[in-house]
């Protein structure tokens, strides 16, 4: 198969077996994409509950008011 905009003759079963590649190529692209999302929030959902966690409570201000009085 040959055209102008591929110099590279390649057979029609070459551009099949390229073709089903691709396109499981994209489909596990696709999946690492998600995944990756995915690892982000949970990464950052992590840091931020550590981080509520592992810090002290601030002080409260002398014009504010607690719940003990």
């Amino acid at each position: 198969m040959y055209n102008e905009t591929n110099p590279f003759p390649v057979t029609q079963e070459e551009y099949l077996v390229n073709k089903r590649i691709a396109k499981k190529n994209v489909i596990a692209g696709s999946i690492l994409g998600v995944l990756s999302a995915l690892s982000l929030a949970a990464n950052l959902t992590i840091g931020y509950v550590l981080y509520d966690l592992l810090t002290p409570p601030e002080p409260p201000k002398e014009n504010q008011k607690t719940l003990v009085g």
